[in-house]
Parts: structure tokens; sequence; C-alpha cells
């Protein structure tokens, strides 16, 4: 009768984390080194319990002193963690070799990299030295000739200047007193100002009476009628003043732009409603009621 001795395998840990320190401190549990090729026993401690059996896939990190869980047996997710990073930054990626030596041999290989990216530069430089230099034996020009083209070049640039201003001279003067012409007249003459101005200068009395020739019965009907002269009525006399004139104008202005960007069917519909405006204003009665039934029946 054979008797075969099987290991028993370790079930899976489902302890918590926090029981787990908590028995750690106690000392119930404790930290086993794991002597192994690998850097990750170096950050890394098994967990025993009293009775010799080791905890299955939980690990305690000397680094943050935290209870870490391995994937289905393999160091993957313990390799990542930063305590076990930054311990490769200190000591390197083989254990026992020194920060120094690491160093050295990273530098080794970038220093041969960046020669070899020079030796190319190098060449490309001289090659576009004998280049130029080439360029310039075959199409070399002597400084003189180009002095020579240089100074003739300016004398007929200084002739044709002299020759232009000639021209155009006499056309600025005249243009110069053309400004001027317009400038005057445009002051002088303002065709609202002189309309203005014509209709204030009127009186009946300056104004010639022409003859009419009546008949017979006319003449005797108009004798029973007494001769009287037409006074003109002070309350209806216009006194128009200089800014009023030019308010009237810049209004003027301000319409007349905004006529010619309207279209022809508009302009018409324009047109018809300023001149009943206007006739309203000539009869009084221009106020806010007749204005809003007029802008209604638009």
């Amino acid at each position: 009768m054979f008797v075969i001795n099987v290991q028993e395998e370790e079930t899976k840990c489902t302890e918590s984390q926090l029981d787990i320190l908590l028995k750690i401190h106690q000392g119930q549990y404790r930290l086993v080194k794991k002597y192994k090729r690998s850097s990750v026993w170096n950050v890394y401690r098994e967990i025993a319990r009293p009775d010799g059996s080791k905890l299955k896939w939980r690990y305690y990190c000397t680094g943050c002193k935290r209870v870490m869980q391995s994937t289905g047996g393999t160091t993957s997710n313990l390799r990542i963690h930063k305590c076990h990073v930054r311990y490769l930054k200190q000591h390197g990626r083989d254990n026992g070799e020194p920060q120094q030596q690491q160093q050295k041999r990273e530098q080794q290989p970038q220093r041969s990299h960046i020669n070899i990216q020079r030796l190319p530069v190098a060449k490309k430089m001289t090659e576009s030295k004998n280049q130029r230099s080439s360029f310039d034996d075959l199409y070399h020009v002597k400084s003189d000739t180009f002095s020579d083209v240089e100074q003739e070049e300016e004398e007929e640039d200084e002739d044709n200047y002299v020759d232009m201003h000639s021209l155009t001279h006499p056309i600025e003067e005249s243009i110069e007193q053309l400004d001027s012409s317009e400038v005057s007249l445009a002051t002088s003459e303002r065709p609202l100002l002189k309309l203005f101005s014509e209709e204030d200068s009127w009186s009946p009395e300056i104004t010639e009476v022409q003859p009419i020739e009546l008949d017979q019965l006319t003449e005797e009907h108009s004798q029973h009628f007494s001769k009287e002269t037409i006074k003109p009525n002070s309350a209806h006399s216009m006194h128009i003043d200089a800014s009023a004139i030019s308010e009237a104008e810049s209004y003027g202005r301000a319409w007349a732009h905004a006529f010619l960007k309207l279209s022809e069917e508009q302009k018409v519909y324009a047109k018809r409603s300023i001149d009943e405006l206007l006739v309203l204003g000539r009869l009084e009665r221009l106020n806010i009621s007749t204005v809003t039934s007029l802008t209604t029946n638009l």
C-alpha cells in the first residue's frame, strides 16, 4: 500500500486589510522576507500566521505600510506600485548595482548617439560651402560693373523725377485753384439759407402793383367800396434763425441718404408720406394724432 503526501492548497485569504494590519501590530502575524532574485521581495514581505502558514496572495509593503494583494499569484501589480518604482530609481535596475554605474551606462550610448548625429551635419556644412564657392566662381561679376550700372540708374531716375515734377506742377496749381473756388462757392451759397432769406426779404410795399383793366360795370361797383390796403399779419410772419436752418440741412442730408437706399416702390411711398406731412404742416394740422393715423394707413 502506497501513501502519497500531497501538500494541501492554501485557502484564499478572506480577511480584510484592517484586520491583517491590526494583527501585525499586535504580533499575531509575522513578516517574513522571501529570498528570491526579484527586486519585488526587497520591498514586500510575506505575512505568516502563528502556525507557520502564510496568507495567500497577501503581502505587506514596507514603503507605505499597507497590505497589498497580488492578482492571481502574479507580481505584476506589485511591480507597478509606487514604492517598488521608487526603490528601482534609488537602487538601480539590478540588485546591488550602485547608482553611479547605472548613470554611466545610460550616458555612454547617449554620447555615441550625439557623435553619430554630428557627423552628417558637418558633412552637409562642408558640402554647402563647396557649392557656394563653385557658384561664385562660375557667376562672378566684377564690382566695378555693378557700381557703373547703379550710377546710370540713379541718373536716369533723377531725370525722370525732374520731368514728372515739371509736368505735374501746373496741374497741381490748377487743381488747388479749382478746390479753393469750389470751397468759396459752397460756403457762400447755401440753398436753404438763400431760400429763407428771399422769403424774409419779401414785403407787400416793395412789390409793384400792375394796373388791371376793368369794365365800366366793375368800376361802378368798385366805387361803392372803400379802398383798403392789405397789411401782413405779424402773427404769421416767420423768423428763422441760423441754427434752425443748419438743423434742417442736417435732417435733409440724412433723409437724402436714407432715401437713396430705398427701393423704387419704397421711394414712391416715402415721397407720398413726406408730401402729406408738409401739407398738414402748412394747414397747421400736424400733430400726434395725424402722424399716427398716417403711419397706420401705410
